[in-house]
């Protein structure tokens, strides 16, 4: 049986990541670190001496990077911070693939490394990010290109589900029939399913390769926004579009990605929040 290291198991992606291949037939171990949760084995990854122990221990066959640091009130005011938890853990785990050559390292990355400004980015596209945040992550790319034998690069976009902090906010608002204010800036939002799907698919067929992965939709956040008042009828709340110029978290205008071939026959967005919300009403 293999074992699949899911670091950074507390977070929003990483928890899903761990109960999704808990019901597969894999040997799973998730990490945390401020979290309490009982079911995690603690890991401080930015100690370096400590996470190569640490990953001797475990012997794991996959590892699934779901760890680092988003916050853009925090990273854009600390760039070192940034790398510190989005780049240098990156290089301990492919010092300790270089001794583990068969190690399969599965790269969570995202939209950021973009500069936002053309957007339906393809995996060929020039990343250009113009953030701390985008900066680590897309270093990180780099390094893992450069130096492991053996990797997956999934890039998504805002991924959504049950729990997630935008969506289960945007909702919430909703539902309360409150004023809403939107950016007018655009993504593709991503179906926590549809990613979940996607690394099962670098899994079963592994390839050194860089894949993006989206809900198929582009749209801007009022225009999701709209989406979501569609599906909750009975709501009178007040959405707002705002420039997104006037943001003070970094958003860019246009950070839409081209889904790749691999993930083509994915459900899109439409088909997801159809069944969340025939879910979510029952």
């Amino acid at each position: 049986m293999e074992k699949i290291l899911i670091i950074g198991a507390s977070g929003y992606i990483g928890s899903q990541c761990f109960e999704y291949f808990k019901k597969s037939d894999f040997n799973v171990v998730g990490t945390r670190f401020k979290s309490k949760n009982s079911r995690l084995e603690y890991l401080d990854y930015t100690n370096d001496k400590d996470f190569l122990i640490f990953l001797k221990n475990n012997k794991p066959d996959i590892i699934i990077w779901c760890g680092g640091l988003k916050n853009l009130l925090i990273t854009e005011k600390n760039f070192e911070l940034s790398k510190e938890q989005n780049f240098y853990p990156i290089k301990t785990i492919i010092k300790y693939q270089k001794q583990n050559k068969n190690l399969n390292f599965i790269y969570l990355s995202t939209d950021y490394v973009f500069n936002g400004i053309k957007g339906n980015y393809t995996p060929l596209d020039l990343p250009d990010p113009n953030t701390n945040y985008g900066k680590s992550k897309f270093m990180s790319e780099k390094f893992i290109v450069e130096n492991s034998e053996k990797y997956q690069i999934i890039r998504a976009g805002a991924v959504i589900g049950k729990g997630s902090l935008f969506f289960e906010w945007l909702i919430d608002k909703v539902l309360k029939n409150e004023t809403i204010e939107l950016f007018d800036n655009y993504f593709t939002p991503t179906p926590i399913t549809n990613l979940l799907e996607a690394i099962k698919s670098t899994i079963i067929k592994p390839q050194n390769k860089i894949l993006h992965v989206s809900g198929f939709q582009k749209l801007s956040r009022y225009e999701f926004g709209l989406e979501i008042k569609k599906r909750n009828k009975k709501s009178n709340c007040n959405l707002i579009k705002q420039d997104y110029r006037l943001n003070d978290f970094n958003l860019l205008y246009d950070l839409s990605l081209k889904t790749s071939e691999e993930f083509e026959d994915f459900k899109d967005l439409n088909y997801f929040l159809n069944i969340f919300f025939d879910s979510y009403s029952t």
